[in-house]
């Protein structure tokens, strides 16, 4: 599995807003991340400075580099939410190619999932 990523990774990754996750998103620049965090963990306090730009976050979403099997069928994907301090859940999760895109493959093998 370990060279499978070796295999795969072949430079910077660069995210679009290309996915759907049934609801709004931003994509949040790498040096603001911690910021992002730290204003959905504290949003109850108004004024907290710089937060603006965060004020309708509810959890900051990580996403791993898919890792597919040799014939690129399907996927392995790891999911991160986190919500600030110790909030937050996430998991590891197996998607299959359909004809329409990639589809959450319901109670895989691989599939778990964590809560904080």
């Amino acid at each position: 599995m370990a060279s499978a990523v070796r295999n795969q990774i072949v430079g910077p990754v660069q995210w679009k807003r290309q996915f759907e996750f049934g609801r709004a998103y931003v994509l949040i620049p790498p040096p603001e991340i911690n910021k992002a965090i730290d204003c959905i963990q504290f949003s109850k306090d108004a004024h907290l400075a710089g937060c603006e730009s965060c004020a309708n976050l509810h959890y900051v979403r990580f996403l791993s580099i898919p890792i597919f099997n040799k014939d690129q069928t399907k996927a392995l994907v790891s999911m991160t939410r986190s919500c600030g301090g110790l909030c937050g859940n996430g998991g590891v999760f197996v998607y299959h190619k359909t004809k329409d895109g990639w589809e959450l493959e319901m109670n895989s093998f691989a599939e778990c999932h964590w809560l904080s």
